[in-house]
């Protein structure tokens, strides 16, 4: 069964004036080195079999793309089973304590963007109706409803969307959001997901109140050409070779802050900052290192997370 499409215009802008970046077999080298690690089972790797990891640029948008995708039922499996084998695997102490320590940061951060948003929005929070659009385990869904709003959340997986359920989560799938108007709606890590990106904005701008908010926030595709040339899969984050904008089957779409404000801005909405003053009234941690890293952060994401982006239905 053959479980790819392909993908003959870009994803963004719908043009169908674009060019090879690179081109490799699934299963060879580099790509292979890829697979083997994340799934490590025939089963799934079977699947690949005769099928090319291919980039493309769009010439119109610069957007760049993989040409070919999973189709609906194979994306369904992978979201849904296969990035799931590892889940229940031993972790040692220290995997743990730092997970621990990461999870209790983004609580952190998760509290902090919810409280600026909510002031911008000048609302009570059992006013504001916000839907967490590819909510995952529902962690940022869950402190939205902590924080009196009212919270929904939608998934691909069915797996999280049972599990988010029994948290007592308002769980929707698309076919439902018309039915709803959210005065916010968080994307977190989602569009570079997406087969049709452009479509589903559409669908979130329909499900907005007029001046409501949009969250984008996706892997940051700068400077991605120069490190094709190394296709280290092995790299760290911190090293210029790091390929995970165009983690093959999974992030299918690399975007830069200029492609994505254009894909956005061209669907009726406003790119714009939230005030800093937010911001700093929302700091939650006072002690030395916490104090001065929430001090920065406001500042270094403005000017350095260039796809971490706010949007205004017009």
């Amino acid at each position: 069964m053959n479980c790819f499409i392909e993908r003959t215009f870009c994803p963004a802008c719908k043009s169908n004036n674009f060019i090879k970046l690179y081109s490799a077999p699934f299963l060879e080298k580099p790509i292979y080195k890829f697979l083997d690690r994340k799934f490590s089972n025939k089963n799934i790797l079977d699947n690949f079999k005769d099928a090319r990891y291919s980039l493309q640029e769009c010439k119109e948008c610069n957007l760049i793309f993989q040409k070919y995708i999973l189709n609906d039922f194979f994306m369904t499996k992978l979201y849904d089973e296969w990035l799931n084998l590892f889940d229940n695997e031993m972790e040692s102490n220290e995997i743990m304590i730092n997970k621990n320590i990461f999870e209790l940061n983004t609580s952190t951060f998760y509290a902090q963007e919810i409280m600026k948003v909510i002031l911008y929005l000048k609302k009570r929070p059992s006013d504001i109706n916000v839907l967490d659009f590819g909510m995952g385990y529902g962690k940022w869904v869950l402190m939205a409803k902590a924080f009196g709003c009212n919270a929904y959340g939608t998934d691909l997986s069915d797996k999280r969307v049972d599990l988010v359920k029994s948290l007592g989560i308002n769980v929707i799938n698309l076919n439902e959001l018309r039915n709803y108007k959210f005065d916010f709606i968080n994307s977190e890590q989602v569009f570079e997901h997406l087969p049709n990106p452009k479509e589903t904005l559409t669908l979130l701008k329909n499900s907005l109140k007029t001046g409501g908010i949009l969250k984008i926030s996706v892997p940051d595709g700068r400077g991605i050409k120069k490190r094709l040339k190394f296709m280290d899969w092995g790299a760290k984050r911190s090293s210029n070779s790091f390929l995970l904008p165009i983690t093959p089957l999974i992030h299918i779409n690399c975007f830069n802050y200029k492609n994505l404000i254009n894909m956005v801005t061209k669907s009726d909405f406003k790119h714009i900052n939230i005030p800093y003053k937010f911001e700093y009234t929302c700091m939650l941690s006072y002690s030395n290192k916490a104090f001065l890293k929430n001090i920065l952060r406001p500042v270094y994401n403005r000017l350095m997370r260039k796809t971490y982006l706010f949007f205004k239905k017009q």
